[in-house]
């Protein structure tokens, strides 16, 4: 009789990897657990205790297999899982026997995936992207978004918003101004936090005094006086962090480890071209910046990146931006298009024509923030000015603006006259030459005393007898009834 081992040295083959969830408190939770994970068990058991066993079926050919399969298995369960049981000895508790006062059950055989090559297959999808359930997706409340972080929905865990402006124009005192804000759960022009959030300020622009001018700004605006106050309000909800050093990946790993540390739910990078590390203009560029490297931080902690982003050099043509809509300020800032289809929201910082007057637009997913205007209107044009006496931006109202007169409708132009017939223009003529002798005989009947041609051709015009030049013409025919009635003529002027 060959004597039976229970060393790793004894096993000939390589079945099972016993999988046990002593962190998890309930059965229940336990079960659930392997369900939602597929594994393929051969059979789940009860210890008689708290805990499940789940025989995971992985068909090793050899050891090293079996530990290849087994690291697998337990990474993908790394936060349940006791790694204790990762020798392929390891034994398992015997269903229907009594431990102690409790009886070990046979939970289940035969469930989840069919085969490891199944459950191996199931893993390497989940690796290419979150799947979205249909039955999940109807069931999930909107309202009641756990991950909402700013307005409705406006900014969500994981997400990121690109705040766009001119070189100088107060981006960092306006990151300022919303980071200690929303720490202390303030809303800034309307957009209000869901609780107080905790920002992680990387700036690599500015000096020790300038951020000690822009966070003394912030805190007077909001009435915080002393140091004690603002030390007080700010506890644990604000970090600062001047980086001016580190780029791309190097920049990356930096924010990781710092991420870890404060744990913020709101991280300002300011400005975005001094981490980036490369050309911003090209798409490779950017999209290994922000998805390779800053999206996977954002999936692991849920923070929320706050960029701070320049526009690019100003155009020469004063009319360059006039016809833009909405959307077009969506791409105001400097470099690939890539910057604002990776940003779940664009903001535009802008001057305008009236001196020290600024807006702030929200552009991308405007709506969703709910900002509103000093009267408390919704709005997605928020008007600024710089405060007097401390760096702070105030919201002021919207300029008058007289409404433009309305336009007359221009008047048709009268249809062109048909060019007239030799015959018309004959009949027109014989008129006209009737109705001028009919005139001149109507004038030679008004003459009843001696007056001078001056005399008759202002008779003529008073009473509408003949033109001018109808007098000229038939001058002969008034003369010769003047002469006829020398009673009646003046020689005085007859020229």
């Amino acid at each position: 009789m060959i004597p039976l081992g229970s060393k790793d040295t004894d096993v000939t083959k390589y079945r099972h990897v016993l999988v046990e969830f002593d962190h998890i408190p309930t059965l229940e939770e336990q079960w659930n657990l392997i369900c939602e994970a597929k594994l393929p068990c051969t059979a789940v058991i009860s210890s008689g205790n708290k805990s499940l066993h789940a025989w995971v079926r992985v068909d090793a050919k050899n050891l090293a297999e079996y530990e290849q399969r087994r690291k697998l298995l337990f990474d993908h369960l790394a936060d349940h899982v006791d790694p204790a049981n990762a020798n392929p000895s390891r034994l398992s508790r015997l269903p229907n026997s009594m431990r102690f006062n409790s009886r070990q059950e046979l939970y289940a055989l035969n469930v989840g995936a069919k085969s490891w090559q199944d459950f191996e297959a199931e893993i390497q999808a989940e690796a290419v992207g979150q799947e979205f359930e249909v039955a999940k997706l109807m069931r999930f409340d909107t309202e009641k978004d756990p991950n909402n972080l700013l307005g409705q929905r406006w900014l969500c865990r994981g997400g990121s918003c690109l705040f766009v402006g001119q070189s100088g124009i107060g981006k960092s005192s306006l990151a300022m101004q919303m980071a200690v804000s929303w720490a202390l759960g303030k809303e800034v022009f309307g957009i209000k936090p869901v609780k107080p959030l905790k920002s992680l300020l990387i700036q690599a622009e500015n000096d020790f005094g300038d951020v000690s001018e822009m966070l003394r700004g912030t805190l007077g605006g909001l009435g915080i006086k002393t140091p004690e106050e603002a030390t007080s309000a700010l506890q644990d909800r604000f970090a600062i962090v001047a980086e001016s050093v580190q780029t791309g990946e190097e920049f990356a790993n930096a924010v990781r480890l710092l991420v870890a540390k404060h744990k913020p739910d709101l991280v300002w990078l300011d400005p975005l071209l001094s981490f980036i590390g490369d050309d911003i203009s090209k798409q490779d560029v950017c999209s290994y910046f922000l998805r390779n490297l800053l999206n996977p931080i954002a999936h692991e902690t849920g923070v929320v990146w706050m960029m701070m982003h320049h526009t690019p050099k100003p155009s020469t043509d004063p009319k360059s931006k006039s016809g833009w809509n909405a959307i077009d300020h969506w791409y105001a800032g400097t470099g690939s298009s890539e910057l604002t289809n990776w940003a779940r929201a664009v903001c535009v910082l802008q001057s305008t024509k009236d001196e020290g007057r600024f807006v702030l637009r929200l552009a991308k997913r405007a709506n969703r923030a709910s900002a509103t205007d000093v009267e408390g209107g919704r709005t997605n044009l928020i008007h600024l000015k710089h405060a007097e006496g401390s760096i702070l931006w105030e919201q002021t109202a919207a300029p008058f603006v007289a409404e433009p007169k309305p336009k007359q409708k221009a008047k048709k132009a009268a249809p062109a006259k048909p060019k007239p017939t030799k015959e018309e223009i004959a009949e027109t003529r014989s008129k006209a030459s009737s109705k001028g002798i009919n005139d001149l005989e109507g004038l030679i009947a008004r003459i009843d005393k001696p007056m001078s041609k001056g005399d008759i051709y202002r008779v003529a015009e008073l009473n509408g007898h003949g033109s001018p030049y109808l007098l000229r013409k038939h001058w002969d025919k008034v003369e010769a009834f003047l002469v006829k009635n020398k009673n009646m003529f003046s020689r005085k002027d007859t020229k």
